[in-house]
């Protein structure tokens, strides 16, 4: 039986995108062999980094960046520029690194999540579950101001949208209305904040939720 369907095979095919295979086309190549590449490399990407196809978010570039080949500042930079305002699809975000695994024209990668924000709608909305009692932040919000950001002036508020676990924690955070100096500290400090969970009919739910996180100079 054949684990994976035709239509997921499709989608594959539609999204895929090369990481680790990037020169061009030859005439010692087909073009079914190329194809056949950058699927493998596709599901590849895909499994080594545990993403979910079904979970792609179409978002915007804030400004000028590079894309990261692995989830780090010290991996190799890819050898192009997606330019402010671009179009890419979101992936799944890394708390750790503070980026998000993208894919753009073809190609898979990483790019700070300062530097993309996801376009609002139907098809990039957070899946909503219902519920009764809404969480409850227990600790404070502890935000390390950038220093460049603090030396400029620069202050306001970033809007995220949290997904509140069963257990308390901020599993995944979306910028709804960021500013690019802003939005990593933002990031960061929402991820360390524990809630009380929401519930539904008395259990405990995973709950999206957006919430305002304040940057104002003394």
């Amino acid at each position: 039986m054949k684990k994976i369907s035709n239509s997921v095979v499709l989608l594959v095919i539609i999204c895929t995108g090369s990481l680790f295979a990037q020169s061009p086309v030859t005439n010692k190549g087909s073009y079914r062999d190329i194809a056949e590449v950058e699927i493998n490399n596709t599901l590849f990407f895909m499994e080594r980094y545990d993403i979910n196809i079904n979970r792609a978010r179409k978002a915007r570039i804030l400004e000028n960046t590079v894309i990261w080949s692995k989830p780090s500042v010290d991996s190799k930079k890819m050898n192009f520029v997606i330019k402010k305002g671009t179009v890419v699809e979101m992936y799944k975000y890394f708390p750790k690194e503070v980026q998000w695994a993208i894919n753009y024209k073809n190609f898979w990668g990483f790019v700070s999540a300062s530097k993309v924000i996801p376009i609002r709608g139907k098809q990039s909305a957070p899946i909503f579950t219902p519920y009764d009692e809404a969480p409850k932040m227990l600790s404070t919000i502890k935000i390390d101001y950038p220093k460049e950001a603090k030396k400029n002036g620069i202050d306001g508020t970033v809007t995220i949208s949290v997904l509140i676990s069963k257990t308390g924690l901020v599993e995944e955070a979306e910028i709804v209305d960021g500013i690019p100096e802003l939005n990593e500290s933002a990031i960061k400090a929402i991820k360390k904040v524990k809630f009380k969970p929401g519930k539904h009919k008395g259990k405990p739910v995973n709950v999206w939720m957006d919430v305002p996180v304040h940057f104002k100079i003394d």
